[in-house]
């Protein structure tokens, strides 16, 4: 079974803001799914 992350998570893992994770995600350079409002990224 896959991990999923949230944006919040990413962001404390690599040391930027959501809005940062949430740009390199309307970008393309990561891989999210959409659930409702939130966004789930897959375990990198």
């Amino acid at each position: 079974m896959e991990k999923y992350f949230s944006c919040e998570d990413i962001a404390e893992k690599y040391g930027v803001k959501k809005i940062t994770v949430w740009s390199w995600i309307r970008e393309k350079k990561l891989n999210a799914i959409q659930t409702g409002k939130m966004y789930r990224i897959r375990q990198i």
